[in-house]
């Protein structure tokens, strides 16, 4: 690997960058676009209600399948698919080339094993990623209606069933936040810029690039951390 391959590789992700601002901020001065939380259309198809009551509805179709709830919908097209990961208890994850996913539980919504093989049959064989068999822990706080499954902003469809973020967390979440991300734009222009600088030698500039982008990952560690074990409000 030399120096032009890692300038190569910062230009190229640069171009398809993806930014996760704090809850209530922007990155538009920075020249980012918001990426898309639903999706404009539903697939038609067969219809599956949620089991537990309030959950969205599963619509599956020839062209993909959708998640839809009150008048939104999240959909993957399977020409679409980047990856579609397969757990040996039948749950499946499709995750669209815009960043979309859908989560397919049959156990959620009562869906046949035929209608599962056909979603395995309809994408493509490279895009399919086996996973080992994986563990689940259901916790419902006394009192509290179970948690549900939401097409929530981000496309995925998750179970809430972290602990309640409180206020030093969210504060911590915010500071870190920003400054990983103000961190990262930096490093990003040095790796992208700073090779092209003759004052620079090309050990420099390695040198360097290695030293910003850890101490942006050190940054967004403890935001990474508040964000996995907590939820907000």
């Amino acid at each position: 690997m030399t120096p032009q391959h890692v300038h190569a590789v910062a230009l190229e992700a640069a171009g398809t960058a993806l930014l996760q601002a704090p809850s209530g901020h922007g990155a538009d001065w920075a020249g980012y676009t918001a990426a898309p939380t639903t999706s404009s259309y539903a697939v038609t198809g067969t219809r599956f209600e949620a089991v537990r009551k309030g959950g969205p509805a599963m619509v599956v179709g020839g062209e993909g399948v959708s998640l839809t709830a009150g008048g939104e919908a999240v959909t993957v097209l399977y020409r679409a698919c980047a990856a579609l990961l397969s757990w040996p208890d039948g749950g499946r994850r499709l995750i669209g080339t815009d960043g979309l996913s859908v989560e397919v539980e049959p156990g959620e919504h009562g869906i046949d094993a035929h209608t599962m093989a056909t979603i395995d049959a309809a994408v493509h064989p490279g895009a399919v990623v086996h996973l080992p068999p994986r563990q689940r822990q259901q916790r419902q706080s006394e009192g509290a209606a179970p948690a549900g499954r939401t097409a929530g902003s981000t496309g995925a469809v998750r179970q809430k069933t972290s602990a309640r973020r409180t206020g030093g967390q969210t504060a911590m979440l915010v500071i870190f936040g920003i400054l990983a991300g103000l961190w990262s734009l930096l490093a990003l222009s040095y790796t992208v810029f700073g090779a092209s600088d003759p004052e620079t030698s090309t050990g420099e500039w390695a040198g360097l690039t290695v030293f910003l982008w850890a101490v942006g990952a050190l940054l967004a560690w403890p935001a990474v951390r508040v964000v996995r074990s907590t939820r907000q409000g």
